[in-house]
């Protein structure tokens, strides 16, 4: 049977930006400042007179971040997250289908049993949820191209390739499927491209770009959910790129480069 917790826990670690707002940081509280300490020399007491004689004004200047921070900053902050908290969530609705994502990327699992036969929500309270339906009728036309069987093995080198770059340039011909950096994180070495040789030949070659990071995000998934094989399908370079296990459909939305 299939654990919901495990998708419902994958969906809710999404960090990405959607398309009308930013991913926020929690604001830091502003730390009231040291009162300074007596010394000894006639240096420190000289920079202790000067420090106390700054320190109302250092101190009045703290009051008022922190006034801000209360009324403004953390409140928007908080406002933000619970948004974003409502887009990572799961929906089940009521012919059994399950979807959930962001509009960078989603899955959807076909077939389960929803025995309250309405639709219901996992995570949040419902509000604002991209139209999934929509973005899944786009990819139905989508070619597949090739077959991935070792799973473990790829989920390993796509996480090399993650951790060197934060785009790849995916080049698919043959048998050959290359990885190339694009905007590269490393500092010690450039990563330039790695390849992974696919078990069947592509009949066309095909290029798109990639946030390796996602692609190795749902490779963990489908790990944890015991995925032996998946098949991938590749339509044009900027339609979403999907992937299919059994009643599992999973979309990744590529990266337009040069």
């Amino acid at each position: 049977m299939l654990d919901l917790g495990i998708i419902e826990k994958h969906v809710l670690s999404f960090k990405e930006n959607y398309p009308d707002t930013k991913e926020p940081k929690q604001p830091i509280e502003p730390q009231k400042p040291k009162k300074p300490d007596f010394g000894s020399s006639d240096l420190e007491v000289k920079r202790y007179e000067r420090a106390m004689k700054d320190y109302p004004k250092r101190h009045k200047g703290w009051e008022k971040r922190v006034v801000k921070w209360s009324k403004e900053t953390h409140p928007s902050w908080q406002a933000q997250e619970d948004r974003l908290k409502n887009l990572r969530q799961l929906q089940i609705k009521e012919n059994g289908t399950l979807y959930g994502g962001s509009g960078f990327r989603a899955i959807r699992i076909t077939e389960l049993e929803n025995e309250l036969e309405t639709k219901y929500y996992l995570g949040g309270d419902g509000k604002k949820f991209p139209d999934f339906e929509r973005i899944f009728n786009r990819v139905e036309a989508a070619q597949c191209i090739t077959t991935i069987t070792a799973v473990a093995d790829f989920k390993k080198f796509v996480e090399t390739v993650a951790k060197a770059t934060k785009v790849a340039k995916v080049e698919i011909e043959g048998t050959a499927m290359t990885f190339k950096g694009v905007y590269n994180q490393t500092i010690e070495e450039v990563f330039e491209s790695a390849t992974w040789t696919l078990d069947q030949p592509i009949e066309e070659p095909i290029k798109f770009g990639i946030n390796p990071k996602f692609l190795a995000d749902m490779l963990k998934l489908f790990k944890q959910l015991k995925i032996k094989e998946f098949e991938m399908y590749v339509t044009s370079p900027i339609l979403p790129i999907v992937f299919i296990a059994g009643e599992i459909t999973y979309i990744i939305t590529p990266i337009r480069i040069n």
